[in-house]
């Protein structure tokens, strides 16, 4: 029984394995229903169909055709909408829309994405019969030209680029600028479904949202925010993106330093946050019915996704944990690889640019590493368990970012895994009594923040110290390197294998001794 378990299940990662590749074919294919039909006439095969080795040939065929149908679909709502027109004419006129994430900001200017709700030419005659006169919360009483729904990446410099930064998830904004087509480097933004980008952008009216679920999330961010009020304003800032993944008080030199040690993934919100969520809420899932549980779950789970706008690797963790949480209360849990595997392919399959997102390979990569790798090398490390333990869920997750740090990157630095060993114990207590000691101090007197806090600020000191001796430690390995390394480890691996087989092979003294 336990060898089946520990069983790598081929049939998740041949369904995966099609979905990426339809995702590839349909990026630079137009769109059109052959895929789909392709993927129908796959179902209903499959339906007629009784001898069940042609089951998995007919599903990878109707993946590939699926994935592929849903990728062409995407990138054509990108490259032909309403917009389409007002961006080949580079034209100016006021953008109506709704705030899409947190604003992207710089020392000299701002960016945020915008899901367009609305085109007006000329501003310059309309605005003044079509816009309310009050300082905040004013509507367009036209209609403007309709959008569909597409999103516009929004830039501003100067004084404009301060208004912006103030800016949440879900409110409506109207912009005046000029719109143009996305160019050079700014095209990777087409994988975050923009199709164009507003250029001296100048806010001229702003309507706070009123989504129950953005308002929650921005209430949430607010409580962290204040909690950690009494801190320090570069810890304050490493707590947010430890917490909620925002980076935007991080300085520039402590991002630097966290990426020059390999460490900057832990300023992104992925799994071991998601762990702490369930951790909190834990005990109130288990006093709830059998039922609710996975209701009650989900719901804080979708709170705190939004809270941290739906980051790529908050999506894969959020997946898996409710694909969890559902095999938990059906009463067939789910191992660990297939959970990833079935937890990617829904993802792709609802949004394909996933793929192109490095937050999400890398995310993707660690898990599948640990999954694979972690219990292998524990069991091959000497040592006591915990050390070995750690020391392998590390290795493993490093093994599993590889093949995504190299061709983004094109190396990997030698200090990444001491230094990723040494601030691992300190990442959950972080995250959970960050959260914990936040609310806390956010809803106490004011100064509770600061003394709650103290922990929190002792662990983010030692992390800090920890990214910057490995920062200032010499030494990366490339692709080559890479290779050898793993060459190596393979080796190892055999000759320990081949070893264990010989001894297993040999009389003992016993036996000797009694003939």
């Amino acid at each position: 029984m336990k060898g089946a378990e520990r069983r790598i299940p081929l049939g998740p990662f041949v369904i995966l394995g099609a979905v990426v590749i339809g995702v590839f074919l349909g990026t630079s294919s137009p769109s059109n229903g052959v895929g789909a039909i392709i993927a129908t006439g796959c179902l209903v095969l499959g339906v007629l169909i009784s001898p069940r080795w042609l089951h998995m040939p007919i599903a990878v065929v109707a993946f590939i055709a699926l994935s592929f149908a849903l990728t062409a679909r995407s990138m054509n709502g990108i490259e032909f909408s309403p917009l389409s027109e007002p961006v080949r004419n580079r034209s100016s006129g006021t953008l109506v829309g709704a705030v899409v994430g947190d604003p992207d900001v710089s020392l000299f200017s701002t960016q945020v994405v915008v899901r367009a709700e609305g085109w007006l030419e000329n501003p310059e005659r309309q605005v003044d019969d079509a816009v309310t006169s009050s300082e905040f919360g004013a509507h367009f009483r036209v209609t403007p030209i309709n959008t569909g729904n597409r999103s516009v990446l929004v830039r501003a410099s100067a004084d404009d680029a301060v208004r912006l930064r103030s800016l949440d998830a879900g409110d409506r904004v109207a912009l005046s600028g000029h719109l143009s087509p996305l160019d050079g480097y700014d095209k990777r933004w087409r994988w975050r479904h923009v199709a164009a980008q507003l250029d001296d952008a100048r806010l001229t009216d702003l309507a706070r949202g009123h989504s129950p679920l953005l308002s929650t999330a921005n209430w949430v961010r607010a409580i962290v925010a204040r909690g950690g009020a009494g801190m320090p304003a570069r810890e304050r800032g490493v707590l947010a993106g430890f917490l909620l993944g925002d980076k935007r008080a991080i300085p520039k030199e402590t991002l630097d330093t966290f990426r020059a040690a390999g460490m900057s993934h832990l300023l992104v919100v992925s799994g071991a946050n998601v762990a702490a969520v369930l951790a909190l809420v834990r005990p109130l899932l288990r006093r709830a019915p059998i039922a609710s549980r996975l209701l009650i779950g989900a719901f804080a789970l979708v709170i705190f996704g939004a809270a941290t706008r739906w980051e790529p690797s908050v999506l894969r963790a959020i997946m898996m944990a409710v694909i969890v949480l559902a095999g938990e209360t059906l009463g067939r849990p789910i191992g660990g690889v297939r959970v990833l595997c079935i937890a990617a392919i829904a993802l792709l399959l609802l949004d394909p640019m996933l793929l192109h997102s490095v937050g999400f390979l890398l995310s993707a990569g660690a898990t599948a590493g640990i999954a694979l790798f972690a219990a292998p090398l524990s069991r091959i490390m000497p040592g006591p368990r915990p050390i070995r333990d750690s020391l392998a869920v590390t290795a493993a997750a490093q093994i599993g970012v590889a093949p995504v740090l190299l061709p983004v990157f094109g190396s990997i630095p030698l200090v990444a895994l001491p230094a990723n060993l040494l601030a691992a114990p300190l990442v959950v207590p972080v995250t959970i009594w960050g959260l914990v000691a936040g609310a806390l101090g956010a809803l106490l007197v004011p100064g509770a923040s600061r003394v709650l806090q103290t922990p929190t600020s002792l662990a983010l000191q030692t992390i800090e110290r920890i990214a910057e001796t490995a920062a200032r430690t010499p030494g990366a390995v490339g692709g080559r390197g890479v290779l050898g390394l793993g060459v190596l480890l393979c080796a190892g691996f055999a000759i320990r294998t081949l070893w264990r087989l010989k001894k297993s092979y040999l009389p003992s003294e016993n036996v000797l001794g009694s003939r």
